[in-house]
């Protein structure tokens, strides 16, 4: 399941060990680096995405729980999750499945294909092919029962936190109050002084209840966690892996192997709010009883007493409104040469790794054109319906954004066994690597101009130099000591 729904790295799952984050985790595949996620974990940490893993190509995984950063590095000292692909793979298999869930939503389909011919021993090499389709389609809330399809938590002790008039939290009927202009300035800066209890700007329709209270007026209550929200994405995933491992002596074997990973997640949340505070403040924002061209603000039920309307709204209508659509392409393309050199055991490698995620955000309003549609009345905020589709385009245009990261590495092992001792042989192993890491991350809302979306930014690269050694003692059977280090050299902040 994705681990990040609707966070800064939606549309991935991560894992974590030790309660730390998941930055602190080390996954290898094979025993070599991949390519981390486009988006990072709250928008600082990078881990690598399990989605974009062939999983009908996994054999098994190995899980190292204790730290081991003076052997992999600070990206380690939660511990490591080395995931071992199929070496060799001989015949062919088709599966295919589907399964739901009791209360609904979430009904998984899955077809796999793999066939592999050749046999290191008999001819001297081995090729294989794997092929993954899964869709799981997503959980609403509204399928699930209480507490989860409510913000209304008042009968077990909690808050009432429906919306409906609270600050950013309208109801897609709205609701209006009275107001004077007490400091001059625009939409944003001018600062009002209410007149007057809240009332609906329209009808309450389905799906909302009518509610009034004292000091603060009449307006309708919305559902919106059961009527909108998911408890979890609808995710598509395309993967293709394939492997050609090849013998080229008794002691030397090397193996190719490249994987192309998709996964789509769509995720779903609900309508946009008028009033924010990100990146401005639209909580005192309010209808003008004139439009620019001196006209009665139709939107304005108090501009006849020439006074604006503070107002509380979500835009319903909006196309697509709160929904996230986020495309991951994984290529990752791996040479391997490993074998023995009298008591050694020795292993070169060199790893690209290129993802490349794809975001579209729909809903959000561009704060611009808000302003020019509350002044020009371009915007029917009482009869939503009769928006036309290129009034809404304009007011909430699709947020489009391509984020990437890279990563190249060449890396040499060796290892052996040296003498017995009561509790085993002990053994050595050194290592060396050189790598290049890149992020680019550019904006998703450059300019600050869609309400109620923040930014977060990671563009650069370094190279990275690193030598390692292990040395282990079988004291015992029970007691093994181990002496470890690391050496790494970064290109842009030292060693």
């Amino acid at each position: 399941p994705n681990a990040f729904t609707l966070g800064f790295a939606a549309g991935a799952s991560g894992v974590a060990l030790r309660g730390l984050k998941a930055d602190s985790t080390l996954v290898l595949i094979d025993g070599q680096r991949t390519a981390p996620y486009a988006l990072d974990d709250d928008g600082r940490r990078s881990f690598t995405d399990l989605n974009s893993i062939p999983l009908n190509a996994v054999q098994r995984i190995e899980v190292l729980k204790d730290s081991a950063s003076s052997i992999y590095g600070s990206s380690a000292i939660g511990g490591v999750v080395n995931i071992i692909m199929y070496r060799t793979y001989h015949g062919v298999e088709a599966t295919g499945e589907m399964g739901t869930s009791q209360q609904g939503g979430g009904t998984m389909t899955r077809a796999n294909f793999m066939a592999g011919a050749g046999s290191l021993e008999r001819n001297g090499h081995n090729e294989y092919i794997d092929v993954e389709y899964q869709k799981t389609d997503p959980v609403y809330l509204s399928q699930r029962g209480f507490p989860f399809n409510t913000n209304n938590l008042s009968s077990i002790g909690g808050n009432n936190g429906i919306p409906g008039q609270a600050p950013g939290s309208g109801s897609i009927y709205g609701a209006v109050a009275p107001a004077t202009l007490g400091v001059p300035g625009d939409l944003l800066t001018g600062q009002l002084i209410p007149g007057g209890l809240y009332q609906p700007l329209r009808p309450c329709g389905p799906g909302s209840t009518a509610t009034t209270t004292a000091g603060t007026g009449s307006y309708c209550t919305q559902n919106f966690q059961g009527q909108y929200n998911e408890a979890a994405p609808q995710i598509t995933r395309y993967a293709i892996d394939g492997r050609v491992t090849f013998k080229i002596n008794d002691n030397t074997t090397g193996y190719i192997n490249a994987s192309l990973v998709q996964v789509q997640t769509v995720d779903q949340s609900a309508p946009a709010q008028i009033q924010n505070t990100s990146p401005v403040t639209t909580t005192n924002i309010a209808l003008p009883p004139l439009l620019a061209n001196d006209q009665l603000n139709p939107n304005d039920p108090f501009a006849a007493n020439n006074q604006y309307a503070l107002i509380n709204y979500a835009f319903g209508d909006l196309p697509g409104f709160g929904s996230f659509n986020y495309v991951n392409h994984n290529m990752r393309l791996v040479a391997d040469l490993h074998g023995y050199y009298g008591a050694w055991r020795w292993n070169t490698a060199a790893v690209l790794n290129h993802t490349s995620l794809t975001e579209n955000f729909y809903g959000f309003l561009n704060i611009a054109q808000l302003e020019s549609d509350i002044q020009t009345g371009a915007y029917n905020f009482v009869n939503p319906a009769s928006n036309s589709p290129a009034t809404l385009a304009a007011l909430s245009p699709t947020l489009a954004n391509t984020a990437t990261t890279d990563l190249a590495e060449f890396s040499i092992t060796a290892s052996r066994h040296l003498w017995r001792m009561p509790g085993g042989r002990s053994s050595i192993g050194l290592g060396a690597s050189v790598r290049h890491d890149s992020q680019y991350e550019p904006a998703l809302n450059p300019g600050g101009q869609a309400l109620g979306l923040g930014n977060t930014i990671a563009i650069g690269s370094h190279n990275v130099g690193a030598v390692d050694g292990e040395f282990q003692m079988p004291l015992l059977h029970s007691l093994t000591a181990n002496v470890s280090a690391r050496f790494d050299d970064y290109s842009d902040y030292g060693s």
